[in-house]
């Protein structure tokens, strides 16, 4: 998987290598200050669905899946699978949040919203319900001053990340007049919105802060009441910024929200109204909501000896990994750069940094952390629950497993392109409909034999024999009779094995054609072919219907025309 680099998912983050610094620079754990009115730091552990508050406002946020329901009150289901994720750096953990694409199924999507009633439940309200939920009640005064910072660290593993809407913080709820605030991407632009006001600028394609899958970037939207401007942040994670990147020049006029009026749920990493589709679609971390415009040197790139070396590297991850790498003891831990590929696995530290893979393990990429031979979004595919999001049960497989039992190790299937959990896709790369590794078993290469071909001309077509299961070498062996013994399979499973019609080979192993373990000198093959029971001394081929088994007659008279009388004369 090492060298399949050209892959979708992995281009992207192939040996990138940015200008060297030229200043000291650190990546700073947010705390609160007296402007900061929400801060989630996502630092739980997983397994839970409640994550903290630290900022003014308080109370807790919750871990849901929303309802999509669009009527009543809709307590949304708590979800214990989204906290715990691994974050960046030195920002531990993250919530991951699965990107629902089917308005059909709008009841999969999402969210962590704030628990504003603090019962420990998260009601989301629709229509014009009064009853209670946790629609926030005084947002008319939350940004008091008119000014506001939305703020927060992404990471979407998929290149896709235009295909349609992802929410990173939204005011909203479905009464159109509680659509207050909400901070998205759409079609490729950050979009700062409420029911009929938008501002939008395009995500840098191209340059230092470009999207890339997988990777961590810091979003902004800064709202200064004073001077009427509206500004978008969008700055990809890394030690050496000091700043955050604007996004283009600041827009002037109206502020965003203007709903101010309305009493809209907070939720993060997802829109407040059922029955959408508009989930982030990855992983997010530090959000931070304040009532103040900060400015590009405020959010968390800061200033600082956090790579007092100038290589693009942070020095807590650089002694993490090299110190003891290779020789314990190394007296200088900082002897990497940025550019340098020390596991000579095509990636360079910065992008190993960057994607959270092993930059001492040649196995370990940012597309394979795991160090498995599989790219992480392929196991994502076909054995995690496919959202594009990375977790550790997603990668419970490893390159030379082989799930579907078709011979096929889960690599090879990745390499072909096949799907590793269907025993009837494999590689074929002839096109002769017979797997490639079955066919390297039984013919030594791929090009000996075709699908129609006969090998042992048995009748049963190579195809035929490889769809069964049996051997296409041995003309015993035919797909009703797999293990060659002269007994349709079929009938051992009846007999000798669970009579499930599911051919095992405990089904086949009993037993074969010369057996008689019921010791009425029937064989099995004698009984299959009469009909009788091969495990009943008292069921026996008995052609002539005289209540005589055949073979007894054969063995004793050499003929069945004995009738059933005393033919030695000792009364029986």
């Amino acid at each position: 998987m090492k060298t399949r680099i050209n892959q979708a998912w992995g281009t992207a983050v192939c040996a990138i290598s940015l200008p060297l610094s030229v200043s000291h620079a650190a990546l700073v754990p947010y705390t609160s200050d007296a402007n900061t009115l929400h801060l989630y730091t996502f630092s739980e552990a997983a397994g839970g669905s409640t994550t903290a508050n630290s900022g003014s406002k308080g109370g807790n946020a919750l871990a849901v899946q929303e309802s999509s329901t669009t009527t009543g009150t809709n307590t949304a289901t708590l979800n214990t699978a989204m906290l715990g994720q691994p974050g960046y750096l030195i920002y531990g953990n993250a919530a991951s949040i699965a990107k629902v694409t089917s308005a059909t199924n709008p009841s999969g999507n999402q969210g962590v919203g704030f628990d504003f009633s603090a019962n420990g439940a998260y009601s989301q309200g629709s229509g014009t319900s009064t009853a209670a939920q946790d629609r926030i009640t005084d947002f008319s005064t939350y940004f008091s001053g008119g000014s506001y910072t939305l703020e927060a660290m992404i990471n979407i593993p998929s290149t896709a990340n235009t295909a349609g809407q992802r929410s990173i913080i939204s005011f909203e709820s479905n009464i159109t007049a509680s659509r207050s605030m909400y901070l998205r991407i759409d079609g490729g632009n950050l979009q700062l919105g409420n029911a009929g006001t938008f501002r939008s600028i395009a995500i840098p394609t191209t340059g230092v802060d470009a999207f890339v899958a997988n990777e961590w970037f810091h979003v902004a939207v800064v709202h200064d009441s004073v001077a009427q401007t509206t500004q978008f942040y969008w700055t990809r994670m890394d030690p050496v910024r000091t700043t955050a990147s604007a996004l283009g020049a600041a827009f002037t006029g109206a502020q965003v929200p203007q709903n101010t009026t309305g009493s809209p749920n907070l939720m993060i990493g997802s829109d407040s109204r059922q029955g959408m589709t508009e989930s982030l679609g990855g992983l997010i971390d530090n959000v931070r909501i304040s009532d103040v415009a900060r400015t590009a040197g405020q959010f968390v790139f800061a200033a600082g000896a956090g790579d007092s070396d100038s290589d693009n590297l942070d020095d807590a991850w650089e002694q993490a990994f090299f110190t003891n790498w290779p020789t314990p003891g190394q007296a200088d831990p900082l002897r990497e750069v940025g550019s340098g590929d020390p596991d000579l696995d095509t990636y360079n530290n910065e992008a190993e940094e960057s994607a959270g893979s092993d930059p001492t393990n040649p196995a370990s990429t940012p597309v394979d952390k795991d160090a498995d031979g599989l790219a992480d979004l392929w196991e994502d595919q076909y054995f995690g629950n496919n959202n594009a999001i990375i977790e550790p049960t997603d990668l419970a497989k490893n390159g030379s497993g082989d799930p579907d039992l078709d011979l096929a190790t889960n690599e090879q299937e990745e390499t072909a392109g096949s799907n590793p959990t269907s025993a009837s896709s494999f590689p074929d790369s002839d096109a002769d409909g017979l797997n490639d590794v079955w066919e390297v078993l039984n013919f030594t290469t791929i090009t000996a034999q075709t699908g129609s071909g006969d090998a042992d001309s048995d009748g049963a077509t190579n195809l035929a024999e490889q769809t069964a299961g049996s051997n296409p070498n041995n003309p015993a062996s035919l797909p009703l009779d797999i293990d060659g013994d002269g007994l349709a399979d079929l009938w051992e499973d009846q007999y000798f094995g669970n009579n499930n019609g599911t051919i095992q080979n405990s089904d086949l192993t009993p037993q074969n054609g010369t057996g008689d373990p019921d010791l009425d000198l029937a064989t099995n093959e004698a009984e299959e072919t009469a009909g009788t029971i091969p495990n009943d001394k008292f069921s026996f081929p008995d052609t002539d219907s005289d209540g005589l088994s055949d073979p007894w007659e054969l063995a004793f008279f050499t003929n069945l025309s004995q009738a059933d009388i005393d033919s030695d004369g000792d009364s029986y």
